[in-house]
């Protein structure tokens, strides 16, 4: 018998719906919460922490997720490896380091208005720097 509940048996659709919203949810709180931490803290241990954080709870939930999931990812190829080390500096590393420098400068407000240019910018450099395809529905959402 597994110990997983009935209810994600049945539906591994309503936990990544639950597991997407857990991580919406929780993103909104952090940059609020690293604002208030700012006067006592540098960006970089903030960020640390926030990112420390993060990987704990991957570490925490990974098996369940990936037993749930029930199929492998590709594999990484050596040619993949310039490709994921600039993905981690740049938005492991230097991003949130950056986002709480800015963070420091900025009302609250400015914030989290600048905040939501985030999702359609990560698609212009997937598209620009990356080559991804991005479709008449993709654009149509981007634009909303």
């Amino acid at each position: 018998m597994s110990p997983t509940p009935t209810l994600l048996r049945r539906s591994p659709a309503r936990l990544g719906a639950a597991c997407s919203l857990l991580s919406a949810a929780l993103f909104g709180v952090s940059t609020p919460v690293a604002k208030l931490l700012l006067p006592g803290a540098s960006p970089l241990s903030i960020a640390g922490t926030l990112y420390l954080a993060g990987g704990l709870g991957l570490v925490a939930l990974g098996p369940l997720l990936a037993s749930l999931r029930g199929r492998a990812e590709a594999p990484l190829d050596r040619r993949d490896l310039p490709t994921l080390a600039g993905v981690v500096l740049l938005g492991g590393v230097l991003a949130p380091v950056l986002l709480l420098v800015g963070l420091g400068r900025v009302s609250g407000i400015v914030g989290s208005l600048l905040l939501n240019l985030e999702a359609p910018l990560t698609v212009v450099v997937a598209v620009a720097a990356f080559g991804e395809h991005l479709g008449r529905r993709g654009v149509a959402c981007l634009a909303l």
